[in-house]
């Protein structure tokens, strides 16, 4: 679904949505890069104890990145 500026609560959950790691809800990359990254996401999952999420979108309006993303 595009959208012409998102919100935080509007931005797709790629964990709850089909597992992975990337929400690109644009479709800004293409489905190859989407299927490598998270691959090499999952990957850095196991072998750390860290927790990240990669968001890709087209516009947050007028908000910064910095305020968007608290």
């Amino acid at each position: 679904v595009t959208q012409s500026a998102y919100t935080v609560s509007t931005v797709p959950n790629p964990r709850t949505g089909y597992g992975g790691f990337v929400s690109d809800p644009d479709k800004n990359l293409t489905n190859t890069e989407l299927q490598e990254l998270n691959e090499k996401l999952l990957q850095l999952e196991k072998d750390s104890s860290a927790e990240f999420a990669i968001v890709i979108l087209n516009s947050i309006g007028e908000s910064t990145p910095k305020d968007f993303a608290v």
